[in-house]
């Protein structure tokens, strides 16, 4: 599903840690919302959950989206 130049390596510094997820939809579920959301905002929170939910560090996620460490981890928790 990911492909190796889609996403930017995983920083190996000591802080980036990954982010625990209630399982709510599936890792496939979670790809298919956000290839299909039509709503902007929604779209860009499913690919960020998505990302998390593959195993990639907000601060790997961070780099992809654009969108700060911090409001990942913001996001995730409001998953919980």
């Amino acid at each position: 599903m990911i492909k190796g130049s889609q996403l930017a390596q995983r920083p190996q510094t000591p802080y980036a840690k990954k982010v625990p997820l209630e399982p709510h939809l599936s890792v496939e579920e979670l790809y298919t919302r956000y290839r299909t959301s039509v709503k902007l905002v929604d779209r860009s929170h499913y690919q960020i959950i998505w990302l998390l939910a593959s195993g990639y560090t907000p601060l790997a996620v961070a780099q992809v989206t654009g969108y700060s460490h911090i409001w990942i981890y913001q996001l995730a928790a409001s998953t919980l």
